[in-house]
This record gives structure tokens, C-alpha cells and sequence, in this order.
């Protein structure tokens, strides 16, 4: 009878610490990053995140700024240029000190959006993962990598890579564009591009004029 009580009162008690415990917090996001190299910003992200990027001009005190958020994840920096903010989920750097915007993605199923006002040209890698990427209004560069992709370049004269999986692309812009859907694998779906008339397209299976 003694054992039966004891066993009876550490279970209770054992129970009763499960039923207060404090469940474990969620792992923190890898923080994505923020270096130059001379006027060319860069932006890393973290590994292993779906990160949700928007980029875009602000102006403060007068002054015109880039900035950079991801609601996925902080983004650290040590530049002078640049000020944290958003409580770490955004960076805005002195456009004036910045001439090419250099995007790395890495894995993970991304979202990059660029507002039109931009015209500082882009370069995208968008890594691994199923993408939607949308540059602004600059010379930009986009390389889906693997992954069912989408893209629009948005405006200027754009190069845009397609890679592996059934990707798209939107270059409608009324410039001259180039889009190069890569080798399609036996198995994939035709990659698809929205194009205009003066668009120069290579190796793309399925092109739709206007």
C-alpha cells in the first residue's frame, strides 16, 4: 500500500509539471545579412529560410534611401551607410551611395518583391526552392535556379535565367529583354514566358507574344 501511495504521488506530480510546463520556443529564423562591396549592396539570406523580401525606396529627412525588409527574418548589418530597423527586419541604406543591388537567396521557397520607383540594377540568385521573383525598374539579372519558379523582371533591358522545373516568366515591359529557359529535363513541364515582340528568346518551349 505504501509503494501503490508513492507511485500514485510522483505520477500526479509528474503530471502536473507537464500540464505547466512552458512549451519550447520555435527555432529563431538564420538572420539574413547586409554587406558591400564598394557601392554594390548585398544581401544574403539566412540558410534555410523562406524568406519574403521587399525592396524598395523610402526618402527620410529628404534623403533617398533603399530599403531592404524580409518578414521572415532579421537582417544584420555594420555598414555606415545603413540603419536598422523594424526591429531587425529591415535595413535602409543611402541610395546615393548605392549603384547595383546584389540579391542571394539560397534555399527555401522565396518571395522577392521590387517597387517600379527602383531603378538601381539587380542581380538575383534565387537558389533552390520554388520562387516568385519580382525585380524593379532597372538592368536587372535573375537566375531562378531549381525550383517551379515565376519571374518579372519588371522594367529596363533585363536577362532572366530559368533552371530546373517548370518555370515562368512575365518580360512584358515594352523593352528589349533576354530569357534563357535552360536545358528542359525528360520528365519536366515546358517552361512558359510572356514576352514582347522584340524579346530574344533561347531554348524556351512555350513563348506567348503580347
Amino acid at each position: 500500500m505504501k509503494f501503490r501511495s508513492l507511485f500514485v504521488a510522483v505520477a500526479t506530480a509528474a503530471l502536473a509539471a507537464l500540464a505547466t510546463a512552458t512549451p519550447a520556443s520555435a527555432a529563431t529564423p538564420n538572420p539574413g545579412a547586409i554587406t558591400a562591396d564598394n557601392t554594390t549592396l548585398i544581401f544574403t539570406a539566412g540558410s534555410g529560410v523562406d524568406n519574403n523580401l521587399t525592396v524598395g525606396k523610402i526618402t527620410i529627412n529628404g534623403q533617398d534611401r533603399i530599403s531592404i525588409n524580409d518578414q521572415a527574418a532579421l537582417i544584420t548589418e555594420n555598414l555606415p551607410h545603413c540603419v536598422s530597423a523594424n526591429n531587425g527586419h529591415q535595413v535602409h541604406c543611402d541610395l546615393a551611395l548605392v549603384t547595383r543591388l546584389d540579391v542571394t537567396l539560397g534555399g527555401g521557397a522565396d518571395q522577392m518583391t521590387a517597387t517600379s520607383v527602383l531603378t538601381v540594377p539587380m542581380d538575383v540568385d534565387a537558389g533552390t526552392g520554388d520562387d516568385g521573383i519580382m525585380t524593379a525598374g532597372g538592368n536587372d539579372t535573375v537566375d531562378t535556379g531549381s525550383g517551379n519558379d515565376w519571374v518579372n523582371p519588371g522594367a529596363g533591358h533585363d536577362r532572366v535565367y530559368l533552371g530546373l522545373n517548370a518555370d515562368g516568366a512575365d518580360v512584358r515591359d515594352g523593352q528589349a529583354d533576354y530569357v534563357d529557359c535552360g536545358v528542359r529535363g525528360v520528365f519536366e513541364k515546358p517552361d512558359e514566358v510572356r514576352a514582347d515582340a522584340g524579346d530574344t528568346m533561347y531554348r524556351c518551349e512555350k513563348v506567348i507574344v503580347g
